[in-house]
């Protein structure tokens, strides 16, 4: 199922690039430097402080490798105050689990890291963005994605819930939740 999975969608690009984006992509806020060197996200990055049932997690790397290998049909929302590190931590999270695969691993899940600001049903909601990125990665196949979802092929990590676009009545946000939890098939996972 791997092999056939390489020989018709390659994600290597894509992996390289959460990898990338993590490691070597220059801040956008900050001009320092290390070594002549712009400072990226992984110069700057600290492991978070979790609590899951009000009890603080040892490892957050070890928590999230073992809610993504649990059968259960149980998604993850990531809770914290704006300027946490919550993106920073999915950005993290993605690369890490993107380096995995590229370097054998191929029993893990493909991370697909989305990020969801900006995102409203006015502007085509989460639909557009998934479309997006099945567009530019799997040649408008949507039905191999909802496959590798289903197959449990893919980690769904959705960045920036707290930036979506704006959001009227209480109809819209059920929209838009609706909209999130279309994708939490069974042996789906998501993370937001």
């Amino acid at each position: 199922e791997n092999q056939l999975l390489d020989s018709v969608i390659d994600f290597k690009k894509y992996l390289e690039e959460q990898v990338e984006n993590f490691e070597l992509k220059p801040l956008s806020y900050s001009s320092r430097t290390i070594n002549d060197k712009q400072i990226s996200l992984k110069d700057t990055y600290i492991q978070p402080n979790v609590y899951f049932h009000k009890k603080e997690v040892d490892s957050i790397d070890d928590f999230i490798d073992n809610w993504i290998q649990e059968e259960s049909k149980r998604h993850l929302v990531i809770l914290g105050d704006y300027g946490m590190g919550k993106s920073s931590f999915l950005k993290y999270l993605s690369s890490k689990i993107s380096k995995e695969y590229l370097s054998g691993n191929k029993d893990i899940r493909i991370p697909i890291f989305i990020s969801l600001a900006n995102t409203s049903l006015r502007h085509g909601g989460l639909q557009d963005k998934i479309g997006n990125f099945v567009s530019k990665h799997l040649g408008d196949y949507m039905d191999a994605f909802l496959f590798l979802l289903r197959k449990g092929k893919i980690l769904l990590i959705l960045d920036s819930f707290d930036e979506m676009g704006y959001i009227g009545s209480i109809n819209e946000k059920q929209k838009q939740l609706q909209e999130i939890w279309d994708y939490a098939i069974p042996g789906s996972k998501i993370i937001i």
